[in-house]
């Protein structure tokens, strides 16, 4: 249920899809998941309640502010965001890849600890499912489709951490999460990587 990944744009961006879109679909789906959560894990996990604002919170303070910021800069004063443009890819490139090696990084103790569980495989098979099946069903153009792989695959798992912070989960719960939000992230950046390949733009 934790949509919206928010390294969605940069994949779209690396694999050549549509970043706009991209944009506008992880937004979209962060809110749905800040709608859907509250109201489906209950359903499916007894005694769990899920506070939307402790999920809201910090969706919209990383994400949404940052991205409403970009957008008024645009409307207002489009010629400094052309020239700022350069420099903040440069700098978007650089804690993208900071970012990835801080979350493998980090959680190394826990990718380490499940080997040989079965769950660094079951959140492959997971990973692999979601974007297969959003590859099938997704629009006929290649770049659509990747888009839609990236978004279904891609989950929001700092949505999930927060919920399951907030509901005293199982460690094991907790380390699941972990382990497929790691998986997922190189998943989808070794498959967009591939996609930029093949398209001979990298």
């Amino acid at each position: 249920f934790a949509a919206g990944a928010p390294f969605l744009p940069k994949l779209a961006d690396i694999g050549r899809a549509h970043v706009p879109t991209a944009t506008a679909l992880m937004v979209l789906l962060m809110a749905g998941s800040v709608v859907a959560m509250p109201l489906a894990l209950p359903l499916l996990v007894k005694g769990l309640q899920v506070n939307p604002l402790q999920i809201a919170a910090p969706l919209v303070v990383l994400m949404l502010a940052p991205l409403l910021l970009g957008v008024a800069a645009q409307r207002f004063v489009p010629q400094a965001g052309a020239k700022l443009l350069p420099a903040l890819t440069k700098v978007s490139n650089i804690s993208f890849v900071a970012v990835v090696i801080l979350i493998c990084g980090t959680n190394l103790t826990a990718l380490v600890g499940v080997v040989g569980s079965g769950a660094i495989g079951a959140a492959i098979l997971f990973v692999s499912m979601l974007f297969a099946g959003a590859w099938i069903m997704g629009e006929p153009d290649a770049a659509g489709r990747r888009l839609l792989g990236y978004a279904t695959a891609g989950r929001n798992i700092g949505a999930g951490l927060v919920t399951a912070g907030a509901s005293s989960a199982e460690p094991r719960a907790v380390v699941m999460l972990i382990v497929t939000g790691v998986v997922g992230l190189v998943f989808l950046l070794a498959a967009a990587t591939w996609a930029r390949r093949r398209d001979g733009t990298g």
